[in-house]
This record gives C-alpha cells, structure tokens and sequence, in this order.
C-alpha cells in the first residue's frame, strides 16, 4: 500500500489510465418481427441471455420462442405424450400387455382435455398426438391377437406397422413423403413453426409404440427411412446413422421440438 501511494505521489496526482469502459450488453428483443429470418442455433451450455433477466421481468410467450401461450402449452402436450408412451413400452417389455394398450387409450381423452384457446398449430400438433395414441392402441391391441378396427394412418410408416402388426405382407409402396426436409430448412419464425408440424407428422409416422428407438437428438429423415426400411425387411432397424452415439451440449439444443425434450429430461 505505502508503494502504491509512493508511485501516484511522484505521478503529480494523475490517475492510472482504467483502460475503455466495459461493454454493456444489449438487451436482446423478444417477438416475431425481432426474429425474422432468424434460424435459431442450438442453444449455449451457459445461455448468455440470463444476465439480461430482471426482477422486472414479465413472463411472455415469446420468452419461450413462441407467438401464443396456447403454443407454450402445446410443449406441455408433447411432454404427456413422450412419458405416456415410455410407460407403455415399460409395461409391454415387462409382459403387462393391456396396461401397455391403456395407457395409449386413456392418453388420447388426456391431451384432449388439455386446454388450448385458439385454432391453430397447437391444436394441429396436439391432433398428431391423439392420432398416434390412438394408432398405438390399436396395433398393440392386433398384436396381442384380438381384432381391433383399422385406425387413422399418419402416413406410410404407421400403415406399414398396422400390417406388420398381423403378420401381413408389407405394401412395397416406395413414397416417402419426408425426403428432403432439412431441419434447418426455414425463413423466419412462423416458417420455423410450419416446418416443426410436418416434421411433428413424420416423426409420429414412424415412433415406436413398443421398442425404444427414439435417442436424443433431432429428428431428422434418416430415421423415417431407417424404420420404413426395417418394417418392409429389407434392412436391419440400426438408426446409428441418423442420431450421434455420444452427445454434448450442442446436441442437447438440437432437439425435434427446441427445448421440450430437454425440460423433460431436466
């Protein structure tokens, strides 16, 4: 201390140069026009955006990268059906068939009473998802020998799997109507949006009701092929291809749905 006082003595009272002052950091816009064109990269290990949340913060929608809390609840619909569908394939890999086949029955009527305000991508997504549960059901129901009227397909996959289900002869019909979706293929927010139903539809096409063969990362169109591929037995069921065999923080922000999956896991 007495040195330092020495040096700014013989300094003739100047103060050290502080050097330039610190950067502040930008609040950062939250909303549609703030997001045009905008292809949101997978999210931080440590999200700098927390140094700008305030005790005056309000919670708003598009906090969670959505227009509309309807959208916000439509995560909390993908969050239902994932650990329903989790449970059921525990049950059936343990032998407990009809509480496999409940759980797809009662999940439909679940989502359902589910509250969502306003048309919209919500409730498409949300009708994606009562489909699937219901297409589960009647499969596990045809797999365990009782008949069961044919449901609803959501596209080639899920009519593949209903006849797999009874040991029919797969249709050898080639159209596969994901070729060419490109996760990153969007122009701004609400493109962003329409790109995630038809990614929601081909997903749910090709889910498994029964093995576990979903791991984390985004869905991409290798996994559709992978499974119409195994359904026809034309090639082993191996999506090595279409999902990484280790994951790192990046991965985790490469999600099907943004961040639900995440939540999930957290």
């Amino acid at each position: 201390m007495l040195s330092l006082l020495w040096m700014l003595s013989c300094g003739g009272g100047e103060v050290p140069d502080a050097g330039p002052p610190p950067e502040v950091t930008p609040k950062e816009a939250v909303g549609i026009e703030a997001q045009s064109g905008e292809q949101h990269p997978p999210l931080p290990a440590n999200n700098p955006s927390w140094v700008n949340v305030t005790a005056e913060f309000k919670p708003v929608p598009m906090a969670y990268g959505e227009e509309r809390w309807d959208d916000v609840n439509m995560r909390v619909i993908g969050h239902v059906a994932q650990a329903t569908r989790d449970l059921a394939r525990l049950d059936w890999q343990e032998g407990l068939h009809e509480a496999a086949i409940s759980r797809y029955r009662n999940l439909a009527p679940t989502l359902m009473a589910l509250k969502l305000d306003a048309a919209g991508q919500s409730r498409a997504i949300r009708s994606l998802h009562v489909q699937a549960a219901n297409h589960h059901a009647a499969v596990l129901t045809r797999k365990v020998g009782r008949p069961a009227p044919e449901p609803a397909h959501l596209g080639p996959n899920s009519k593949l799997r209903w006849a797999s289900a009874a040991g029919e002869a797969a249709d050898q019909d080639s159209d596969r109507p994901w070729m060419g979706l490109k996760i990153d293929g969007f122009a701004d927010f609400r493109d962003r949006h329409a790109l995630r139903l038809r990614m929601n539809e081909h997903w749910l096409d090709s889910v498994d009701p029964i093995e576990f063969s979903d791991p984390w990362g985004y869905w991409r169109p290798d996994v559709a092929d992978a499974t119409a591929n195994a359904l026809r037995d034309t090639a082993p069921y191996k999506l090595s291809a279409a999902y990484p065999s280790t994951l790192s923080a990046e991965d985790l922000g490469r999600l099907p749905t943004g961040d639900s999956y995440l939540d999930s896991a957290g």
